[in-house]
């Protein structure tokens, strides 16, 4: 074999391995926070995600009755959400003063 045909094969098996490599994060990766941001309404209450860091997201629940919003999280790998903080009462956090 000739230099240049090493060189040529190596080429050509380089673009492989990389067409492989996009090809595997393409297929295997993660949603996108804003396809999981979907919100959900079940009667009274509406629910989406919403990030809270860098690596993790909490389900938040709005109470349309009491119109309170509720945050909860799991920690990785277990299943049971636990409340993140008091909830939030929207109708004082969005009154407005008149003038």
């Amino acid at each position: 074999m000739k230099v240049k045909d090493i060189v040529l094969a190596g080429l050509i098996t380089l673009n492989l391995a990389l067409l492989v490599l996009v090809a595997a994060i393409a297929f295997f990766g993660h949603e996108t926070s804003a396809v999981a941001s979907n919100t959900a309404d079940a009667g009274y209450f509406r629910a989406c995600t919403a990030r809270i860091s860098e690596s993790r997201e909490a389900l938040v629940v709005i109470d349309t009755v009491t119109n309170r919003m509720h945050f909860y999280t799991n920690q990785p790998g277990q299943a049971e959400f636990k409340p993140l903080g008091a909830p939030i009462d929207l109708a004082r956090a969005f009154q407005h003063s008149s003038p």
